[in-house]
């Protein structure tokens, strides 16, 4: 049974240099676009809220809050419990 055997020459230092450096730009390619990319998302994200805030602004609607959201209990405030009166009231 053989077994192929591949190498890989880079005929000498200059070689080995010439492709470290290719590398390094390539991953600093992909690295750049890839910043360029998250930011692109940032702004566009901050731009659909600008717009969702300044439509609402535009029709009156008011911002919604999480505890306007939540279903009231029906608690009544003529309800509360209050400690009885002092028997002993001051002159």
């Amino acid at each position: 049974m053989y077994v192929r055997e591949f190498r890989s020459s880079m005929g000498g230092k200059l070689g080995a240099v010439v492709a470290g450096t290719v590398l390094l730009v390539v991953v600093g390619v992909l690295l750049a676009f890839g910043f360029v990319l998250l930011l692109g998302l940032a702004a566009a994200g901050l731009l659909l809220g600008i717009g969702a805030a300044l439509l609402r602004r535009l029709t009156g609607r008011p911002p919604t809050r999480r505890d306007a959201v939540r279903p009231r209990h029906g608690l009544d405030p003529s309800l509360e419990v209050k400690p009885p009166p002092t028997l002993d009231k001051p002159d």
